[in-house]
C-alpha cells in the first residue's frame, strides 16, 4: 500500500478511535415518563427545534402573531399588542433564535448565546435522566489530543516523500486535524444512545391523540 493511503487510514482511524470513545455509554436512564414537549424538541432537533415549539406555543396562547413573508421566505412574528410582559425570558430568547436563524448572520452566534444560557436547566435536567451527553474533562481533552496525534503521526508518512508531493501532504494536516477536532466537538453534545430511544418510542407509540404542541416537538412545521 502507498504511503499516502496509509497515512489516510491512519487518520480515519485516529477520528473512529474517538467516536468511539465518546459515544461509549454507561448512564443508565432514570426517568420512566416519556420526555415532555420542550425535551422531546431538545432531543429532535437541538435548541433551534426548542425555539421553533416555543414560538409555536405561543402563537397558540396568543401571544404572537406568525405571518409568512413570501418575498424573502420566512415566518414574521410580531408579539400582540399590550403582551410583551407575559413572554418570560426563555420565550424571549426562543423568539430572538427564532428570527435569528431566518436573518442569518451574526445575530445568529448572539441569540445562540442567549438560548444555551436561558436553557441549561433544561440540559441539566436531561442529563440527569440519562438523555443528554454529560461530556466529561477527559472527554474534552480528545479535541486536543486527537488532532495533536494526527499532526504528530503524519510526520512518519510526510518524511517518505520529498519536494512537491511532501508540500502537498503537509498542506492536508491542518484540514484534517481541524476537521477531525470538529466531529469531536460534534460528538461531544446532543442526545445519547438512551435520548434517541426515549424519542423514537414517543414518535411510534400507536393509537396516540397528542395535542399540537406535542406533534410540532416530535415532527417540526412538516408534522401539523
Amino acid at each position: 500500500m502507498k504511503p499516502y493511503l496509509l497515512y489516510l487510514a491512519y487518520v480515519v482511524a485516529v477520528a473512529l478511535f474517538s467516536m468511539l470513545l465518546l459515544r461509549r455509554q454507561h448512564q443508565h436512564p432514570t426517568r420512566t415518563e416519556p420526555p415532555r414537549e420542550l425535551e422531546a424538541a431538545l432531543l429532535r432537533g437541538g435548541l433551534g427545534a426548542v425555539a421553533e415549539t416555543i414560538v409555536f406555543d405561543l402563537h397558540l396562547r396568543n401571544l404572537v402573531e406568525l405571518k409568512a413573508d413570501k418575498q424573502d421566505l420566512k415566518v414574521v412574528v410580531t408579539i400582540s399588542n399590550g403582551k410583551e410582559h407575559l413572554l418570560s425570558q426563555q420565550e424571549q430568547a426562543a423568539l430572538k433564535a427564532f428570527e435569528a436563524v431566518q436573518i442569518k448572520g451574526d445575530a445568529i452566534k448572539k441569540a445562540r448565546q442567549q438560548m444555551n444560557v436561558s436553557f441549561q436547566a433544561l440540559e441539566t435536567e436531561m442529563k440527569k435522566a440519562g438523555w443528554w451527553k454529560k461530556p466529561t474533562r477527559w472527554k474534552w481533552s480528545l479535541t486536543v489530543f486527537s488532532p495533536a496525534m494526527i499532526v504528530f503521526g503524519c510526520f512518519r508518512f510526510i518524511g517518505l516523500y520529498e519536494g512537491e508531493m511532501q508540500v502537498a501532504l503537509a498542506l492536508t494536516v491542518p484540514v484534517f486535524a481541524v476537521l477531525v477536532r470538529r466531529v469531536i466537538l460534534h460528538e461531544l453534545t446532543g442526545p445519547t444512545e438512551n435520548g434517541r430511544r426515549a424519542l423514537r418510542c414517543l414518535r411510534e407509540e400507536r393509537d396516540a391523540v397528542r395535542p399540537p404542541l406535542m406533534q410540532m416537538a416530535l415532527q417540526g412545521s412538516q408534522g401539523l
